[in-house]
């Protein structure tokens, strides 16, 4: 028996890149240490309750904390922006394959009814 192998479109490797790196919204879940005072806020995901927090001096702990926090929201930030970037693109790609389609059932439309075919539409 011959196995083919169908060979991944640029689009397609992508797209079989982000589900393993993003399988799921648990691939961003981190087990990070914040200070007390961020709880509230970070557990109920309500920003507005960091105001609550006071400024205060942070121990050599706590900020190491904080940046991890950072570099985790930077890394998380990032991940949704390439996730949502794959997604437009695959919109794209349906709508640039669905126009041909269409165009191409519109040319076989005025062959069958004996008539010159409409031109393509300009799509932006």
């Amino acid at each position: 028996m011959i196995q083919h192998t169908k060979r991944q479109t640029p689009y397609e490797q992508r797209i079989s890149e982000l589900h393993e790196k993003l399988a799921s919204p648990q691939a961003f879940i981190r087990e990070l240490r914040v200070p007390a005072e961020l709880l509230p806020a970070i557990t109920t995901g309500r920003t507005e309750l960091i105001a609550l927090a006071t400024p205060r001096a942070l121990t050599a702990e706590e900020c190491r904390a904080l940046y991890a926090l950072i570099g985790a929201l930077i890394d998380t930030n990032a991940a949704l922006r390439d996730h949502a970037t794959a997604v437009a693109d695959g919109a794209r790609y349906i709508a640039d394959s669905m126009g041909g389609v269409i165009a191409n059932a519109r040319r076989l439309e005025a062959l069958a009814d004996w008539r010159e075919p409409l031109p393509d539409p300009v799509i932006p």
